[in-house]
C-alpha cells in the first residue's frame, strides 16, 4: 500500500492562515484488480486526538466506476465537500502522480 501526503497551502490574508499544513493522508492499494483510494486525517495536531489517523471515506475504482464505502448526504458540510474534492481529485489525477506528496492551495490544488 502507497502513503500519499496532502499538505494544504493556506492563503496569507485567510482568516485560516496557518501556511502550509499536512491535513491528510490517502493510502492507495492497487494491488488487486481494484484500485482502493483511503482518505485518512493525518496525525497532526491541527486535529484533535480523536480524529488523528482516523479514516474519512474510501473511494473502490473497479475500472468502470467508483463505489464508495461512505453514504453522502444531500446536505455536506463545507468540510465534508473539501475532503470528496479531495479524495476524488486525487483519484483522477492518480496515474500521473509518483511523489508522495500534494501540496494544496486552500479550495485550489494540483496534484
Amino acid at each position: 500500500m502507497k502513503k500519499f501526503q496532502i499538505i494544504c497551502k493556506y492563503p496569507e490574508d485567510s482568516a485560516l492562515s496557518q501556511g502550509e499544513q499536512h491535513e491528510y493522508d490517502i493510502y492507495v492499494d492497487d494491488e488487486g484488480d481494484d484500485t482502493i483510494y483511503y482518505l485518512h486525517y493525518s496525525n497532526s495536531e491541527s486535529w484533535t486526538d480523536e480524529y488523528r489517523g482516523m479514516n474519512i471515506m474510501s473511494i473502490i475504482d473497479h475500472g468502470n466506476g467508483f463505489t464508495l464505502n461512505k453514504k453522502i448526504e444531500k446536505d455536506l458540510e463545507y468540510i465534508q465537500g473539501l475532503q470528496i474534492m479531495i479524495l476524488f481529485n486525487f483519484v483522477n489525477k492518480y496515474d500521473n502522480f509518483f511523489t508522495g506528496e500534494v501540496r494544496l492551495s486552500t479550495f485550489l490544488y494540483n496534484i
